[in-house]
């Protein structure tokens, strides 16, 4: 257990069933003050309330002051090692005056608190806005890349913007109550699908249960409500083949209508191909390793998961496209679609501008990765292959979103058991 100095107050860490505790005991820091946070350490009264704690420390200095009120009256001889009288009358005043002083200052704090919440807070709360409670928990994700960090980042932000408050930089961690986590799911029932509130409501709870550790609020607000007629969640719209010739015969820039092949026919993720280096590229083995990713910021780093470091087959289709686009090119390069490391949204907008022109229906380019899962799935191809290509973990995440495009195959089973028995 330690003593420690917090805005000019004293407060203890102590460790209780095993968890680290944040006390305040309400005494400002004074030499006096650190050897009265001594004896609430030694006596064990450190674990009461505040209040009683405080109470019994002046019922303590109140009885200290009667025997020696007790002493004066009867004429006992005062030892020669002891304080005179007045001393004593002086020393014990200033003892009194240093609890009750915080004990006012509490009262009125707390006063103040409970028309926030229901609930009583410590001192430390009201120190730390959502901004910052945000900033430190994500200081403790040591080792996450950049990208998971920023999806981290997002999701808490966004998960207490559904709260409604507006300004999470301002806004005090302690001042939030359930009616902001009522709001909470009232908005998100509005505009998120089930997954999606799923994630928000877990980035919320854990912040609050964080903040509620590190001794930012006694309790937290969040309660958990069952989640019905939430938005659902948008289809996947994959193009079709007869689109993807469309797209393709239309496309008048060289380097996107290779990008555009590359991406229809490997199933590669956008940040994957913006990293792919020639060298990444063995046109003797007809394979690509996909081993790099290109993030929003320009940075690279490893693909998405561990499973997504991976060796793709490379089709007819996009070997070709891909030595044609070589050969054109005026001068060597070391990435295969982009100048430089630098993230580009020239593709997007290429994609976006060729969709309006040919009439298709509106799709984000990603949707080049689903268009790949079931365009294969659908004719057939082993999902497994479709799976591993994708990079996913397992199958279980390749059936989960692509299930439907695997087509019913209405043919006698086990044929290879006729006649055996």
């Amino acid at each position: 257990m330690t003593i420690y100095n917090r805005n000019g107050l004293l407060y203890a860490n102590i460790v209780l069933n095993n968890k680290r505790k944040r006390l305040s005991l309400g005494l400002l820091d004074t030499k006096e003050n650190r050897l009265i946070a001594l004896e609430m350490l030694e006596s064990g009264n450190i674990l009461k309330p505040k209040y009683k704690r405080l109470k019994t420390l002046k019922q303590e200095v109140l009885k200290e002051q009667l025997q020696a009120s007790s002493t004066t009256i009867k004429g006992a001889k005062t030892p020669l090692n002891s304080p005179k009288k007045g001393a004593l009358k002086s020393k014990n005043k200033k003892v009194l005056t240093i609890i009750e002083e915080p004990i006012k200052m509490r009262q009125q704090n707390d006063k103040r608190d409970k028309t926030l919440q229901n609930e009583t807070l410590s001192e430390t709360d009201k120190k730390i806005t959502i901004e910052e409670l945000i900033k430190e928990r994500l200081s403790y994700s040591i080792g996450l890349k950049e990208s998971t960090l920023k999806t981290q980042q997002t999701n808490f932000k966004n998960a207490f913007k559904l709260t409604g408050i507006k300004d999470l930089s301002k806004f005090y961690v302690s001042n939030i109550t359930k009616e902001h986590i009522k709001s909470f799911y009232q908005n998100a029932l509005n505009k998120h699908s089930r997954l999606v509130i799923n994630i928000l409501k877990s980035r919320l709870k854990e912040l609050l249960e964080f903040a509620k550790k590190e001794g930012y609020i006694t309790q937290s607000p969040f309660f958990a409500l069952k989640i019905r007629n939430a938005i659902e969640p948008k289809e996947i719209k994959p193009f079709s083949l007869e689109e993807i010739k469309q797209i393709l015969n239309a496309c008048n820039n060289f380097r996107l209508k290779t990008y555009l092949t590359t991406a229809f026919f490997t199933g590669a993720r956008v940040g994957e191909l913006l990293a792919l280096t020639w060298k990444d590229i063995d046109f003797e083995r007809n394979k690509i390793n996909i081993n790099k990713n290109l993030s929003y910021k320009g940075t690279l780093s490893s693909p998405k998961t561990k499973s997504s470091i991976r060796e793709i087959d490379m089709l007819e289709v996009v070997k070709k496209a891909l030595l044609e686009y070589k050969e054109s090119l005026k001068e060597e390069r070391i990435f295969v679609f982009i100048s430089k490391p630098q993230r580009t949204n020239e593709f997007n907008k290429a994609f976006k501008e060729l969709l309006i022109a040919l009439n298709l229906e509106k799709r984000v380019l990603y949707n080049t990765r689903h268009t790949f899962a079931s365009l294969m799935l659908s004719q057939g191809e082993e999902s497994l292959w479709v799976s591993q290509t994708l990079g996913h973990k397992n199958l279980d995440i390749t059936f989960k979103t692509y299930a439907k495009f695997i087509p019913n195959q209405n043919k006698e089973r086990a044929t290879f058991l006729k006649g055996v028995f």
